[in-house]
């Protein structure tokens, strides 16, 4: 769990949110506890957030039942057993083991989650790998979750609190009246990660000269599994399936299938052209084998942005493309076998030709290795103490 711009990043924890009312919210998420809490502790959460301005409670708001329980700008209590007609009674009944139910103005939120962690903290819970499911539509403007799913219906009018966030959830579930678009059995947690492949392949690309580092760069250890290896872990579960640009003898990567380039030594947009051919997939996510940590929340935003573009390409605050952490269509592959034709070798001269949407790069997370020194402060942070 980190704190970025006033931005909470936790990707152990499912957000669920809804965009009206009836629409099997609750059930969803309890249905996933129910199947989760077989093998592991489940802590679960349910936010209500009420408007004010300037800390000041709206009108109609003053009117509800809820609203009167609140003390203070926001308040978090530990929940138990109950009627299962309460939500957090129902999250218990499902097999949690922990509830926690946070009221809160919604100027307060980042405030009152920070709350909530540090009570879950003082209880024991270990916030950094804990499965964390929180149900909350509002939360997401002040929490990064590894997974965030909103419900709705086709034709449901939407409530405020789902409008200002609906362009920020990962994937949209489709109420049916007797279930949903996505069964609950499909989202996974391990690894202190919560996981929903993506009908996409990861691509890593390995290789380059390493000039800077003095050495392979996806070799580098990083408690005791090679960096390239470290990487595609994290992302399987996530994708269709996981492709290594590189030599098969040297990278042996585990659920992963590594694939030799067509013609060694040409770089990367020759690591690019051969997983694409490879691949099985019609869209296909890029990273490098330097950057440890994938942000898995913006390879969605990406895939969700992808519409009828070629391709999705994030620009850095500095107004730098960035191609090699890119989201490119399996039909890529011709133009670059048109570019290389003319032995053109250059990735940033391929998006030129072709019809790319370009997203903001979301701060924080873009970090690759390409010193010694950047890599041996990196294995440094990872002895520190978990921020919170």
């Amino acid at each position: 769990m980190s704190f970025e711009q006033n931005m909470i990043r936790c990707p152990n924890m499912l957000m669920v949110g809804a965009a009206g009312r009836n629409l099997g919210k609750t059930t969803f998420i309890c249905r996933t506890i129910e199947r989760l809490a077989k093998t592991q502790p489940v802590v679960a959460v349910k936010v209500t957030a009420f408007d004010d301005v300037n800390g000041e409670i709206v009108a109609e708001m003053q009117k509800c039942q809820t609203y009167k329980t609140l003390q203070g700008r926001f308040m978090v209590t530990r929940e138990g057993d109950g009627p299962d007609a309460k939500d957090t009674h129902r999250m218990f009944h499902a097999g949690a083991q922990r509830v926690y139910w946070l009221r809160s103005l919604k100027s307060a939120l980042a405030e009152g989650m920070r709350a909530l962690f540090d009570q879950m903290r003082a209880d024991g819970v270990p916030i950094e790998s804990a499965c964390i499911i929180c149900e909350s539509n509002s939360v997401r403007k002040a929490v990064e979750p590894g997974l965030f799913v909103i419900v709705r219906e086709v034709g449901d009018d939407f409530k405020p609190s789902c409008t200002e966030v609906y362009d920020e959830a990962d994937r949209i579930i489709l109420f049916h009246g007797n279930g949903w678009g996505i069964d609950p059995s499909e989202l996974e947690f391990s690894d202190a990660r919560w996981h929903l492949p993506e009908a996409a392949t990861a691509i890593i690309l390995s290789g380059g000269k390493s000039s800077r580092m003095g050495r392979d760069k996806g070799l580098l250890p990083i408690d005791g599994v090679p960096m390239i290896g470290r990487i595609a872990g994290q992302l399987r579960g996530n994708f269709r399936e996981v492709l290594v640009s590189g030599n098969p003898e040297k990278y042996v990567v585990p659920h992963a299938r590594t694939v030799p380039d067509l013609e060694p030594d040409r770089g990367p947009l020759m690591g690019l052209l051969s997983t694409l051919r490879a691949s099985k997939s019609e869209l296909n996510w890029v990273t490098t084998c330097d950057m440890p940590e994938p942000n898995l929340a913006f390879v969605r935003k990406m895939t969700r942005s992808i519409g009828g573009y070629d391709a999705v390409v994030p620009v850095d605050s500095n107004g730098w493309k960035q191609p090699l952490i890119g989201l490119y269509r399996k039909g890529v592959a011709e133009a670059i076998e048109q570019q290389v034709a003319e032995d053109k070798w250059s990735i940033r001269d391929l998006i030129h030709h072709l019809n790319v949407r370009y997203i903001p790069l979301t701060s924080g997370w873009y970090r690759n290795l390409n010193t010694q020194q950047e890599y041996q402060d990196y294995l440094g942070e990872q002895k520190e103490p978990p921020r919170a």
